[in-house]
């Protein structure tokens, strides 16, 4: 079982919704897509930004410190970014001429390869181990699972092996 690199949780975007780059707040904006997430990141450290166009940074309170644009020819392969030694959380978003890009946030400076956001857990774990049908067909959305449904079955795992 393993988490993906991908930070940014694209199953939570909302059309017509974008950042204002003057308060960091989510606004109606209709050629825009975001989501309310404040994605956690470390102070000082590099992040690599892939298919987002504008992102917003902010403090351990989540209070607005600055945004900034990506420039349009670095949407697509991405970008590496500095953050500052305020900054514990950002928040992205993206315009409709780039969302055929998937959106993307990964930790270092390197723009990794695309992963959806969540946990993956391998398919012959799953075979071995799924005693529950979580990972039924019925179950699964674009392949992956529930959010609600993989805490279910890790929860039903950890008392199988507790009960050894």
């Amino acid at each position: 079982i393993e988490q993906s690199t991908n930070l940014y949780d694209e199953s939570k975007n909302v059309e017509g919704k974008g950042l204002s780059s003057v308060t960091g707040l989510i606004i109606d904006v209709a050629c825009w897509k975001t989501n309310n997430e404040f994605i956690p990141v470390t102070p000082n450290t590099t992040i690599c930004i892939k298919g987002v166009g504008l992102y917003s940074m902010h403090d351990t309170n989540k209070t607005f410190i600055s945004s900034a644009n990506i420039a349009d020819a670095d949407v697509p392969d991405g970008k590496a970014v500095a953050l500052g030694a305020n900054v514990y959380y950002i928040r992205c978003a993206q315009h409709t001429s780039f969302w055929a890009y998937p959106m993307q946030v990964n930790v270092g400076n390197v723009v990794l390869p695309y992963q959806k956001y969540g946990l993956h857990i391998d398919n012959d774990y799953v075979a071995k181990n799924d005693k529950t049908d979580y990972f039924a067909p019925q179950n699964l959305k674009d392949d992956y699972v529930a959010e609600a449904k993989t805490y279910a079955f890790l929860s039903s795992l950890s008392s199988l092996y507790a009960a050894y």
